[in-house]
């Protein structure tokens, strides 16, 4: 069992705090989730990565685990309601027949804990699609986490009556192509010092929602898409999973493949040489933090400044060496102070299942010319990270080198990321082939007012790139499940849009258009949750709130459509400030305030 460093494990634990705003009306308006993860596919499903800042101060200070708070999350749908006294595994094909376990039978059997660090296989997309537009949504470089499980090791579990070549591993989420499985190669999982896992607790605590309550596979040194959460079935069979998501997941197709189409009818899904399991080698920086700035005359006597990132591999390989380039690759300086991320030795000695932590300084006096500080790491079977970016149809096994640009200005020195899931920025930008969009010339004009009033499952309007979209015919159809379009019905949902589709969804959508939004200064920020207000009941605004719109022709008129939070604080701090001059007129749109967004503009008449 592993031995906690810090005794207070209640700082490891899930968040603790109330439901967010932004899960309301979702299906996971019941799931608790701390605020500051990154929402990376808009308010549903739920996909979320720490800040760097969060990441790397969390490993230091836990000894290289990260808080279940702060654990980076990849949903496909709603996280499943599963109730502890009920769920039951279910494991079939065993040569002694179908058994089923409680949680109770399972907590009784013999169980172990260790630490493993869990990665996307789409960490670091984002910069990948700066390049061309993959199939998958923007990852920073936070997607990987590490967490101390506790559970039964699978082999102890086949033990109870085996014979088969596949282990298949199905969830209780419910999915548009049905539940998330995938498969294991029997040998491997039989083979204890692999230590595949039915885990049901983590950091000292049972499971979290997000993270696969009740119970959840893991397979240490895999990519986490084929750690199945939810965990209901496992199948013993001669054959793989048949599951969409075993297939058409989690592959790294040539790079000659650049649609979904092209692999379906090229047979490329199901050709075994592309399947993703164990994780690439890996590494970025995550301090200094994107576009940090130091002052050469208020740095420290040593005139040092620091370097924090991480690097990982596979199988658990032992990361031998990072190193850093100050003159693009020419040169190279081996980082010394570079440590296993874990509160406990490799597993079986040898088995190095969590990431390596590193930590090194640059004088100024060696960074007046430099452009880039470029890390790249190696692992004991000399795999290394290409210097360059190989493009994929899904995104995924990105591991480039791991570039930050240096800027001087005057006295300063500043640093900035290829990407920064914070701010929305980076050095790299989009290339025109990431952004290709269709034509939009000609078509109906409509304003952001009255695209809000299609918000039902039966007349359901959205707004993408300035584009008026009518879904309602694809409502029923949606890969995501209808609910995902209908949280933003009426609204501009560019940016989520964007986050999550491929070009090949781009192209789809054109099907349904209508028309265009005019060029007025109508158009809507994009969505920020709907929240109810008492708003129209406070006596302080009642005097001076006309509802519906009306042909007023008040000199300035402030237009609130959904007087949720930052609407009524908007309205309170301009009449505040307008209360002798009179000058503006308050106006409610929609016959609900709650109708649309809680945002506010304003109409110069």
């Amino acid at each position: 069992m592993v031995s906690f460093k810090h005794t207070d494990t209640s700082k490891l634990r899930e968040f603790q705090g109330a439901v967010d705003k932004r899960d309301q009306d979702t299906p996971d308006d019941w799931v608790k989730r701390h605020p500051d993860l990154i929402r990376l596919t808009g308010r549903h499903p739920f996909n979320s990565e720490p800040s760097p800042s969060d990441l790397m101060e969390s490993a230091i200070e836990f000894d290289g685990l990260t808080p279940t708070s702060l654990h980076y999350v990849r949903n496909h749908a709603a996280v499943p309601e599963l109730k502890w006294e009920t769920h039951k595994l279910v494991i079939n094909g065993l040569l002694n027949g179908d058994i089923q376990l409680t949680m109770d039978q399972l907590v009784a059997l013999p169980s172990t804990s260790f630490a493993v660090t869990l990665s996307c296989a789409g960490n670091r997309r984002k910069e990948q699609n700066m390049v061309k537009k993959s199939q998958g949504f923007n990852w920073g470089q936070c997607a990987v986490s590490t967490s101390v499980y506790t559970g039964v090791l699978l082999s102890d579990i086949l033990a109870l009556g085996g014979g088969a070549k596949w282990i298949n591993f199905d969830g209780a989420d419910k999915l548009p192509q049905g539940s998330y499985g995938t498969s294991l190669n029997v040998n491997y999982a039989l083979d204890k010092s692999n230590d595949v896992m039915i885990a049901y607790m983590m950091n000292g605590y049972k499971l979290s929602e997000d993270h696969g309550f009740p119970l959840r596979v893991i397979i240490p040194g895999f990519i986490g898409g084929r750690m199945v959460k939810w965990l209901s079935n496992i199948t013993c069979s001669e054959n793989e999973s048949e599951s969409f998501y075993h297939y058409q997941d989690n592959r790294v197709l040539p790079p000659n493949i650049s649609t979904k189409e092209e692999a379906v009818t090229g047979g490329w899904w199901k050709m075994p040489q592309y399947i993703i399991n164990n994780r690439n080698i890996n590494s970025a920086l995550l301090l200094p933090v994107h576009e940090e700035v130091f002052s050469i005359l208020t740095l420290t006597q040593s005139r040092l400044i620091s370097f924090q990132g991480y690097a990982y591999s596979g199988s658990g390989l032992e990361i031998s060496r990072v190193e850093y380039t100050l003159d693009d690759g020419v040169t190279w300086t081996q980082i010394q102070d570079v440590r296993y991320g874990s509160p406990e030795p490799p597993r079986h000695g040898y088995k190095y299942w969590c990431w390596f932590l590193f930590n090194f300084s640059i004088p100024t006096s060696d960074l007046k010319a430099v452009q880039e500080v470029t890390i790249r790491a190696w692992d004991e079977s000399c795999n290394t990270q290409p210097e360059h970016i190989t493009w994929n149809l899904l995104g995924q096994m990105h591991n480039p080198w791991y570039r930050l640009r240096v800027t001087h200005t005057g006295d300063n020195i500043s640093f900035s990321h290829p990407i920064d899931m914070v701010t929305d920025k980076g050095w790299m930008v989009p290339s025109k082939e990431s952004n290709k969009t269709a034509a939009t010339e000609g078509g109906n004009l409509f304003t952001a007012m009255e695209v809000a009033q299609h918000t039902t499952e039966n007349d359901c309007w959205i707004i993408v790139d300035d584009k008026v979209y009518d879904v309602t015919e694809f409502i029923n159809r949606h890969p995501g499940g209808k609910k995902s379009i209908l949280l933003v019905a009426g609204q501009d949902c560019t940016a989520d849009f964007n986050s999550i589709h491929s070009q090949g969804a781009h192209g789809m959508k054109e099907k349904y258009l209508i028309g265009y939004i005019t060029s007025t200064n109508t158009t809507l920020p994009p969505q920020m949750p709907p929240t109810r207000s008492n708003a129209l009941q406070k006596g302080s605004l009642s005097s001076r709130i006309t509802h519906p719109f009306d042909d007023s022709t008040t000199r300035i008129k402030v237009v609130v459509v959904g007087l949720g939070m930052v609407g009524l604080n908007f309205v309170e701090r301009l009449l505040k400030a307008d209360e002798k001059v009179g000058r503006y007129e308050i106006c409610i749109f929609g016959e609900e305030p709650h109708v649309a967004y809680n945002v506010s503009f304003i109409l110069e008449n």
